[in-house]
Protein backbone atom coordinates (compact mmCIF):
# COMPACT_ATOMS: atom_id res chain seq x y z
CA UNK A 1 0.00 0.00 0.00
CA UNK A 2 1.47 3.69 -1.24
CA UNK A 3 1.44 5.71 2.00
CA UNK A 4 0.97 8.74 2.48
CA UNK A 5 3.52 11.85 3.27
CA UNK A 6 2.16 14.53 5.81
CA UNK A 7 3.75 17.80 4.63
CA UNK A 8 5.68 20.33 6.77
CA UNK A 9 1.77 22.49 6.84
CA UNK A 10 0.16 19.77 8.69
CA UNK A 11 2.59 18.92 10.92
CA UNK A 12 2.65 22.47 12.36
CA UNK A 13 -1.00 22.44 12.41
CA UNK A 14 -0.74 19.16 14.73
CA UNK A 15 1.92 21.04 16.70
CA UNK A 16 -0.44 24.11 17.08
CA UNK A 17 -3.08 21.79 18.53
CA UNK A 18 -0.69 20.07 20.31
CA UNK A 19 0.49 22.94 22.22
CA UNK A 20 -3.19 24.41 22.84
CA UNK A 21 -5.11 21.01 24.15
CA UNK A 22 -2.32 19.17 25.92
CA UNK A 23 -1.06 20.89 28.76
CA UNK A 24 2.35 18.42 28.46
CA UNK A 25 5.28 19.65 30.54
CA UNK A 26 8.63 20.50 29.18
CA UNK A 27 11.60 18.78 30.78
CA UNK A 28 15.35 19.41 30.75
CA UNK A 29 15.59 15.82 30.07
CA UNK A 30 13.00 15.60 27.11
CA UNK A 31 14.40 15.72 23.67
CA UNK A 32 12.82 16.35 19.94
CA UNK A 33 12.27 12.54 19.33
CA UNK A 34 10.56 12.68 22.93
CA UNK A 35 8.62 15.42 21.85
CA UNK A 36 7.04 14.35 18.15
CA UNK A 37 6.35 11.42 20.10
CA UNK A 38 3.93 13.23 22.46
CA UNK A 39 2.54 15.35 19.09
CA UNK A 40 1.59 12.35 17.43
CA UNK A 41 0.24 10.35 20.32
CA UNK A 42 -1.97 13.55 20.58
CA UNK A 43 -3.28 13.85 16.92
CA UNK A 44 -3.80 10.14 16.67
CA UNK A 45 -4.80 8.88 19.94
CA UNK A 46 -2.55 6.11 19.24
CA UNK A 47 -4.86 5.38 16.26
CA UNK A 48 -2.30 5.05 13.56
CA UNK A 49 -3.94 4.77 10.00
CA UNK A 50 -1.89 2.58 8.04
CA UNK A 51 -1.86 4.66 4.90
CA UNK A 52 0.19 7.37 6.04
CA UNK A 53 4.19 7.79 6.25
CA UNK A 54 4.42 8.16 10.49
CA UNK A 55 8.18 7.27 10.39
CA UNK A 56 8.86 9.99 8.12
CA UNK A 57 5.91 12.17 9.65
CA UNK A 58 8.06 11.44 12.94
CA UNK A 59 10.95 12.49 11.42
CA UNK A 60 10.03 15.61 10.09
CA UNK A 61 7.87 16.81 13.51
CA UNK A 62 11.44 16.18 15.17
CA UNK A 63 13.62 18.73 12.63
CA UNK A 64 10.91 21.22 13.74
CA UNK A 65 10.73 20.92 17.31
CA UNK A 66 14.16 20.39 17.86
CA UNK A 67 15.54 24.08 17.03
CA UNK A 68 12.36 25.49 19.39
CA UNK A 69 13.85 22.98 22.43
CA UNK A 70 16.98 24.80 22.11
CA UNK A 71 15.52 27.82 23.66
CA UNK A 72 14.27 25.77 26.91
CA UNK A 73 15.98 26.55 29.53
CA UNK A 74 14.67 24.27 32.63
CA UNK A 75 11.76 22.75 34.00
CA UNK A 76 8.76 24.36 31.78
CA UNK A 77 5.54 23.12 34.20
CA UNK A 78 2.58 22.90 31.41
CA UNK A 79 5.09 23.85 28.40
CA UNK A 80 3.44 22.89 25.52
CA UNK A 81 1.54 25.82 24.66
CA UNK A 82 5.37 27.85 24.86
CA UNK A 83 6.90 25.16 22.69
CA UNK A 84 4.51 25.82 20.14
CA UNK A 85 4.58 29.12 19.98
CA UNK A 86 8.52 28.79 19.84
CA UNK A 87 8.18 27.03 16.90
CA UNK A 88 6.13 29.27 15.11
CA UNK A 89 8.77 32.24 16.11
CA UNK A 90 11.38 30.59 14.52
CA UNK A 91 9.31 29.76 11.89
CA UNK A 92 8.99 33.61 11.27
CA UNK A 93 12.38 34.43 11.22
CA UNK A 94 11.84 35.33 15.19
CA UNK A 95 14.44 34.37 17.96
CA UNK A 96 12.41 32.92 21.03
CA UNK A 97 14.54 34.75 23.63
CA UNK A 98 15.04 38.38 22.27
CA UNK A 99 12.06 38.69 19.80
CA UNK A 100 14.72 39.60 17.33
CA UNK A 101 14.50 39.04 13.53
CA UNK A 102 17.15 35.97 13.20
CA UNK A 103 18.49 37.03 9.76
CA UNK A 104 19.12 40.90 10.77
CA UNK A 105 20.34 39.77 14.00
CA UNK A 106 22.95 37.73 12.62
CA UNK A 107 24.42 40.64 10.00
CA UNK A 108 23.97 43.49 12.35
CA UNK A 109 25.60 44.47 15.35
CA UNK A 110 23.93 47.36 17.48
CA UNK A 111 25.66 50.49 17.29
CA UNK A 112 26.27 50.43 21.15
CA UNK A 113 24.65 48.19 23.48
CA UNK A 114 25.09 48.92 27.29
CA UNK A 115 25.74 46.29 29.80
CA UNK A 116 22.82 44.86 32.31
CA UNK A 117 24.75 46.87 35.18
CA UNK A 118 23.83 50.05 33.08
CA UNK A 119 20.51 48.95 32.04
CA UNK A 120 19.59 48.62 35.53
CA UNK A 121 20.15 51.68 36.82
CA UNK A 122 19.11 53.74 33.82
CA UNK A 123 15.43 53.77 35.42
CA UNK A 124 16.13 53.08 39.42
CA UNK A 125 14.86 55.06 42.11
CA UNK A 126 18.88 56.82 43.71
CA UNK A 127 17.40 55.91 47.45
CA UNK A 128 17.24 52.56 46.90
CA UNK A 129 19.15 49.55 44.91
CA UNK A 130 18.21 48.45 41.64
CA UNK A 131 15.55 45.68 41.75
CA UNK A 132 17.31 42.53 41.97
CA UNK A 133 14.52 40.65 39.61
CA UNK A 134 14.93 43.49 37.08
CA UNK A 135 18.54 42.94 36.85
CA UNK A 136 19.26 39.18 36.57
CA UNK A 137 16.53 39.66 33.72
CA UNK A 138 19.47 42.17 31.68
CA UNK A 139 21.89 39.85 32.70
CA UNK A 140 20.61 36.76 31.65
CA UNK A 141 19.77 38.90 28.14
CA UNK A 142 23.32 39.61 28.07
CA UNK A 143 24.63 36.28 28.44
CA UNK A 144 22.32 35.16 25.61
CA UNK A 145 23.71 38.15 23.42
CA UNK A 146 26.97 37.40 24.22
CA UNK A 147 26.63 33.67 23.66
CA UNK A 148 25.21 34.08 20.36
CA UNK A 149 27.90 36.40 19.76
CA UNK A 150 30.97 34.84 21.59
CA UNK A 151 30.24 31.31 21.72
CA UNK A 152 32.33 28.90 24.23
CA UNK A 153 34.39 31.89 24.85
CA UNK A 154 31.85 33.86 26.18
CA UNK A 155 30.23 30.72 27.95
CA UNK A 156 34.34 30.28 29.86
CA UNK A 157 33.67 33.97 30.66
CA UNK A 158 30.62 34.20 32.30
CA UNK A 159 31.50 31.39 34.28
CA UNK A 160 34.44 32.37 35.22
CA UNK A 161 32.94 35.84 36.41
CA UNK A 162 30.44 33.58 38.40
CA UNK A 163 33.17 31.87 39.87
CA UNK A 164 35.02 34.75 40.83
CA UNK A 165 31.81 36.88 42.22
CA UNK A 166 31.20 33.86 44.53
CA UNK A 167 34.62 33.47 46.33
CA UNK A 168 34.71 37.46 46.78
CA UNK A 169 31.00 37.53 48.40
CA UNK A 170 32.00 34.53 50.73
CA UNK A 171 35.25 36.13 51.61
CA UNK A 172 32.77 39.76 52.55
CA UNK A 173 32.94 40.59 56.12
CA UNK A 174 29.37 40.14 57.03
CA UNK A 175 26.61 39.70 59.61
CA UNK A 176 25.63 36.21 59.64
CA UNK A 177 22.22 37.44 58.68
CA UNK A 178 23.04 40.17 56.46
CA UNK A 179 21.56 38.83 52.66
CA UNK A 180 24.46 40.20 50.49
CA UNK A 181 22.98 43.65 48.35
CA UNK A 182 25.55 43.94 45.66
CA UNK A 183 22.97 42.95 42.81
CA UNK A 184 25.11 43.05 39.91
CA UNK A 185 27.50 40.10 41.40
CA UNK A 186 24.19 37.66 42.57
CA UNK A 187 23.16 38.59 38.89
CA UNK A 188 25.96 36.82 37.30
CA UNK A 189 26.15 34.01 39.69
CA UNK A 190 21.90 33.69 38.88
CA UNK A 191 22.66 33.83 35.15
CA UNK A 192 25.42 31.00 35.69
CA UNK A 193 22.69 29.14 38.08
CA UNK A 194 20.08 28.74 35.30
CA UNK A 195 22.85 28.45 31.92
CA UNK A 196 25.29 25.63 33.89
CA UNK A 197 23.02 24.49 37.72
CA UNK A 198 25.37 21.26 37.61
CA UNK A 199 28.68 22.94 37.27
CA UNK A 200 27.80 25.93 39.33
CA UNK A 201 25.85 24.01 42.01
CA UNK A 202 29.26 21.50 42.16
CA UNK A 203 31.54 24.47 42.70
CA UNK A 204 29.73 26.19 45.37
CA UNK A 205 28.98 22.44 47.27
CA UNK A 206 32.95 22.07 47.00
CA UNK A 207 33.63 25.58 48.62
CA UNK A 208 31.05 24.81 51.39
CA UNK A 209 31.85 21.52 52.04
CA UNK A 210 35.36 20.54 51.28
CA UNK A 211 37.92 20.38 54.42
CA UNK A 212 39.90 23.27 52.67
CA UNK A 213 39.12 26.26 51.10
CA UNK A 214 39.60 25.74 47.11
CA UNK A 215 42.24 28.06 45.41
CA UNK A 216 40.15 30.31 42.75
CA UNK A 217 41.36 28.39 40.05
CA UNK A 218 39.99 25.35 41.43
CA UNK A 219 36.85 26.96 41.40
CA UNK A 220 37.11 28.35 37.73
CA UNK A 221 37.91 24.25 36.81
CA UNK A 222 34.92 23.00 38.49
CA UNK A 223 32.87 25.41 37.34
CA UNK A 224 34.06 25.21 33.65
CA UNK A 225 33.25 21.54 33.85
CA UNK A 226 30.83 20.68 30.93
CA UNK A 227 27.31 19.60 32.35
CA UNK A 228 27.11 16.28 31.11
CA UNK A 229 31.03 15.25 32.98
CA UNK A 230 29.73 16.86 36.47
CA UNK A 231 30.28 14.21 38.77
CA UNK A 232 26.99 14.58 41.22
CA UNK A 233 26.37 11.12 41.88
CA UNK A 234 30.00 10.96 44.00
CA UNK A 235 30.29 14.15 44.97
CA UNK A 236 28.66 13.75 48.22
CA UNK A 237 31.08 11.04 49.24
CA UNK A 238 34.29 12.54 47.51
CA UNK A 239 33.77 15.70 49.80
CA UNK A 240 33.25 13.94 52.90
CA UNK A 241 36.07 11.34 51.97
CA UNK A 242 38.32 14.37 52.36
CA UNK A 243 37.73 15.19 55.76
CA UNK A 244 39.64 13.27 58.89
CA UNK A 245 37.86 10.18 59.68
CA UNK A 246 35.21 10.80 56.85
CA UNK A 247 33.59 13.51 59.82
CA UNK A 248 33.05 17.05 58.47
CA UNK A 249 33.28 20.08 61.21
CA UNK A 250 29.66 20.92 61.86
CA UNK A 251 30.28 24.16 63.27
CA UNK A 252 32.54 25.03 60.13
CA UNK A 253 30.03 23.56 57.77
CA UNK A 254 27.23 25.87 59.76
CA UNK A 255 29.56 29.13 59.61
CA UNK A 256 29.78 28.36 55.82
CA UNK A 257 26.15 27.46 55.26
CA UNK A 258 25.19 31.02 56.91
CA UNK A 259 27.89 32.41 54.27
CA UNK A 260 26.49 30.72 51.38
CA UNK A 261 22.59 31.33 52.13
CA UNK A 262 23.60 35.40 52.27
CA UNK A 263 24.27 34.53 48.66
CA UNK A 264 21.66 32.23 47.70
CA UNK A 265 18.61 33.03 49.77
CA UNK A 266 18.28 36.78 47.10
CA UNK A 267 18.61 35.09 44.06
CA UNK A 268 16.31 32.45 44.67
CA UNK A 269 13.60 34.69 45.87
CA UNK A 270 14.21 36.70 42.72
CA UNK A 271 15.55 34.40 39.66
CA UNK A 272 13.39 32.96 37.59
CA UNK A 273 11.64 29.12 38.89
CA UNK A 274 14.41 27.02 37.16
CA UNK A 275 17.40 28.51 39.30
CA UNK A 276 15.22 28.29 42.56
CA UNK A 277 14.71 24.87 41.32
CA UNK A 278 17.87 24.28 41.18
CA UNK A 279 18.97 26.31 44.73
CA UNK A 280 16.64 24.27 46.64
CA UNK A 281 18.70 21.07 45.12
CA UNK A 282 21.69 22.41 46.24
CA UNK A 283 20.19 23.15 49.94
CA UNK A 284 19.67 19.03 49.88
CA UNK A 285 23.24 18.54 49.70
CA UNK A 286 24.30 21.30 52.13
CA UNK A 287 22.11 19.98 54.59
CA UNK A 288 22.57 16.48 54.49
CA UNK A 289 26.27 16.84 54.49
CA UNK A 290 26.12 19.60 57.45
CA UNK A 291 23.79 17.35 59.32
CA UNK A 292 25.54 13.79 58.27
CA UNK A 293 24.78 10.90 60.86
CA UNK A 294 21.62 12.02 61.14
CA UNK A 295 17.87 11.35 59.55
CA UNK A 296 18.20 13.56 56.53
CA UNK A 297 15.04 15.17 56.50
CA UNK A 298 16.08 18.91 56.21
CA UNK A 299 18.23 17.47 53.19
CA UNK A 300 15.39 15.09 51.81
CA UNK A 301 12.62 18.21 52.18
CA UNK A 302 14.56 20.12 50.47
CA UNK A 303 15.95 17.46 47.53
CA UNK A 304 11.84 16.51 47.16
CA UNK A 305 11.20 20.33 46.69
CA UNK A 306 13.89 20.73 44.05
CA UNK A 307 12.68 18.16 42.24
CA UNK A 308 8.96 19.34 41.68
CA UNK A 309 10.84 22.10 39.84
CA UNK A 310 12.71 19.57 37.78
CA UNK A 311 11.77 15.83 37.97
CA UNK A 312 15.81 14.80 36.70
CA UNK A 313 17.33 17.20 39.21
CA UNK A 314 20.86 15.31 39.39
CA UNK A 315 21.68 16.90 42.83
CA UNK A 316 17.92 16.29 44.05
CA UNK A 317 18.47 12.50 43.19
CA UNK A 318 22.18 12.34 44.70
CA UNK A 319 20.50 13.51 48.33
CA UNK A 320 17.79 11.44 48.34
CA UNK A 321 20.09 8.54 47.26
CA UNK A 322 22.18 8.79 50.31
CA UNK A 323 19.79 11.30 52.96
CA UNK A 324 18.19 8.34 55.22
CA UNK A 325 13.86 9.06 56.37
CA UNK A 326 13.56 8.61 60.05
CA UNK A 327 13.03 4.83 59.29
CA UNK A 328 16.05 4.49 57.55
CA UNK A 329 14.89 3.82 54.03
CA UNK A 330 16.59 6.00 51.34
CA UNK A 331 15.52 6.72 47.96
CA UNK A 332 12.45 8.81 46.49
CA UNK A 333 9.69 9.00 48.91
CA UNK A 334 6.15 9.89 47.69
CA UNK A 335 5.77 13.83 46.15
CA UNK A 336 2.65 14.62 47.72
CA UNK A 337 0.59 17.69 46.21
CA UNK A 338 2.91 18.05 43.21
CA UNK A 339 0.60 19.65 40.99
CA UNK A 340 -0.01 22.36 43.07
CA UNK A 341 3.45 23.04 44.87
CA UNK A 342 5.43 22.84 41.98
CA UNK A 343 7.98 25.67 40.10
CA UNK A 344 6.17 28.06 37.64
CA UNK A 345 7.71 30.44 35.20
CA UNK A 346 8.16 33.63 36.63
Amino acid sequence: MEQRTIDDGELRQWIDEWGEESHDDILPSGDEADIANRILEHHTRGEYAGDVDWNGAWESLRGIVGPALEHVHGFFPDGAETLARYVREIDMGIDPDTGEDLERAAIEEPAFRTSFRIRAMADADPEDEPALDKVIQAADADYRHDVISGGDVARADWRNAAAYEWRRLMLEPHAPTDPVSDVSALAVIAVSMRYAPDATRAMIATDVLGPDMPTMGGLRDIIGTPEQDVPVDTLITDLVGQWPDATPDRDTLTDRDHAAWRILSPIQQNAPAPVEGHIYGLLGMLDHVEYLGRTGETGRIHAERALRFDPSDRFASAVLDTAPTADGSTGLAELADIAQDRGTIR
